[in-house]
């Protein structure tokens, strides 16, 4: 093929362009290489570019050789294809320190309708957000990964999402070092680089004698699993998506169960996601809000916890000491926060601004948002019985043997108000709350029972009948197990509502529609009921939908969700949660 002049030639697609009123966003959906200077204009921008130069493609290569006229700089640029792998070599020529405002040799975006790519690597707390260290994964759902090394000038992967654009991008940034302010500060002279891309196998993590389709779940699923953000530095509901701290119940779950993912320490995800919640970064849900007078944390309980079960069960893990010291402070607020919220004594907390009260379709308290949980929530409470025992251990730890006395005689407290307050005698199971009026509201959760099963909050004498009752009754449905479980057995009518699923049928999305979703916690529910066999049986027929890439794809596809006919019904089309029944695969077939 002969060169091609580069000069003012179309660099992205339209594709990107949704409206002129995201025109302002248009740079950071450049391909290609990006540079502008402070005070000037850019020289490689979005649709036009003042850069001069050619580009060559030969057999398996393909060579750019770039010219900045307003700075000087030369850029030399040669992709190399294999099977195994690509490589970029750079060569980059800068006459003079200079400072810029983007400056990224290769930028790379993709479509996060298509599968929303994700980077996993420790990040760089340095200037701009986003940058990650070398060896890095660039992992897409539902395809596979490449993990990118590097050797020459030292350089960074910078991710970064825009989720107005639909889309995250991957730039390759070398030879500058990253200001406070957010710009860049070029190093005079000649500078090269190599970066390998290359194609990383999925590792099967789980032992043989797991059912096959458990097996390549695991071995497909698991970098999806950890959808980590390095732009915010944080886990996240996929990586074009809102943060979400009701998932930390996952992820301290997969961590745990999965150390390292394509050899990457999970526990580095973890820690800088218990940061940022602990220090105030807002999700979902959680943090504070212009609107309101209180924490969102105070109206979606669960925000609080789940992160604080993980946070616990992170602090039993060893090595954590020093930055147990420095988060301590914020760990007390926290508990205080949780504690003022058990408003009658009886160890359970309340959401005083979600009453659970049929009729004012409110949303909810916990993960299941359009579904009218409110005032004592039974899924929030059955994650803190474990974690209150957790932190007494903490505090004995310490040498604190006050706080560890009241941890423990919390956790008592609430075991006993737990089942008092949310047993049905009629169904033999649990609700899922009781109103601020007194009334329970049972509808077959599935995920509240099967959490009170795992945390150890139902009595031993009623734990198995519970969980088998629930299993009998999903069996009689015959629900398509491939696209997942309902969240409830029975219709949840419109005065347990939010206006949004007013006039829905059973079966679809939150109430009685197919999922993954929290799906872990009826599984682990079956299994430390002893119902081993059950258990197995549901797990090997769920573990094909996501093994085969079914329930899982690009954004606003809608299929983490499904009718009972299979169509789907969802909206994200990706959610973390999705991704916690692997860690109860690992429990039950450790490798």
């Amino acid at each position: 093929m002969p060169e091609v002049e580069l000069q003012n030639q179309i660099r992205a697609s339209s594709h990107f362009f949704v409206g002129s009123h995201q025109l302002h966003m248009a740079h950071l959906a450049g391909q290609g290489p990006r540079f502008w200077l402070v005070g000037g204009d850019a020289e490689a921008g979005y649709a036009a570019a003042t850069m001069q130069g050619t580009c060559k493609v030969e057999d398996n290569t393909v060579s750019y050789a770039v010219r900045y006229p307003n700075s000087g700089i030369e850029l030399n640029l040669v992709w190399t294809m294999a099977a195994e792998g690509m490589t970029l070599e750079v060569e980059r020529k800068v006459p003079e320190a200079r400072y810029a405002l983007f400056d990224s040799v290769w930028a790379t975006v993709f479509d996060s309708r298509v599968t929303p790519v994700s980077t996993l690597g420790e990040s760089v707390k340095q200037g701009e957000t986003g940058h990650v260290q070398t060896p890095c994964l660039l992992h897409s759902p539902r395809g596979g990964s490449f993990m990118l090394e590097q050797s020459g000038t030292l350089g960074t992967w910078r991710y970064d999402a825009i989720r107005p654009l639909n889309v995250t991008s991957g730039e390759w940034q070398i030879g500058h070092s990253a200001q406070a302010n957010g710009t860049y500060l070029l190093e005079a002279g000649t500078q090269r680089n190599r970066l390998e891309w290359q194609l990383s196998g999925a590792s099967r993590n789980i032992a043989e004698a797991a059912p096959q389709s458990v097996q390549d779940a695991v071995a497909r699923c698991l970098p999806t699993a950890f959808a980590y953000r390095p732009d915010a530095s944080t886990l996240s509901n996929n990586s074009t998506s809102i943060h979400c701290y009701f998932c930390l119940e996952f992820w301290i779950s997969l961590t745990k169960e999965f150390p390292s993912v394509h050899g990457l320490p999970t526990e580095t995800f973890l820690n800088e996601t218990l940061t940022r919640w602990l220090t105030g970064g807002p999700s979902y849900g959680s943090g504070a809000n212009p609107n309101v007078d209180h924490l969102l944390d105070e109206e979606y309980t669960h925000s609080m916890s789940s992160p604080m079960y993980a946070l616990s069960e992170y602090l039993l893990m060893p090595g954590h000491e020093d930055w147990e010291d420095s988060m301590m402070k914020y760990i007390m607020q926290k508990l205080e926060l949780l504690e003022s919220l058990d408003v009658d004594g009886d160890g359970l907390i309340v959401s005083q601004h979600r009453r659970g009260i049929s009729g004012e379709h409110q949303w909810s308290t916990n993960w299941w948002d359009v579904i009218s949980f409110g005032w004592k929530d039974a899924f929030v409470n059955a994650s803190i019985y474990p974690m209150l025992l957790n932190m007494g251990k903490v505090f004995e730890r310490r040498g604190d043997l006050v706080l560890s006395a009241k941890m423990n005689a919390w956790a008592a407290r609430m075991k006993q108000s737990y089942h008092q307050t949310f047993w049905n005698p009629e169904t033999g199971w649990y609700g899922g709350w009781r109103d601020k009026n007194g009334v329970l509201h049972d509808y077959g959760f599935l995920f509240v029972n099967g959490a009170a099963a795992h945390y150890g909050l139902v009595p031993d004498e009623l734990v198995k009948p519970m969980m088998r009752s629930l299993y009998a009754e999903l069996e009689g449905m015959k629900p398509a197990y491939h696209l997942g479980i309902p969240g409830n057995l029975r219709l949840v009518p419109d005065a347990d509502l939010a206006e949004v699923m007013h006039g829905r049928p059973y079966g679809w999305y939150e109430n009685g529609g197919l999922t993954h979703s929290q799906s872990k916690h009826f599984l682990a529910g079956l299994y430390a009921a002893g119902l081993t066999a059950e258990g197995d049986a549901l797990m090997e027929k769920m573990a094909h939908g996501l093994a085969d890439g079914e329930v899982f794809a690009g954004l606003e596809t809608g299929v983490d969700w499904r009718l009972w006919n299979g169509s789907p019904c969802g909206y994200e089309g990706l959610l973390d949660d999705q991704f916690g029944l692997l860690a109860v695969m690992k429990h039950r077939w450790p490798s």
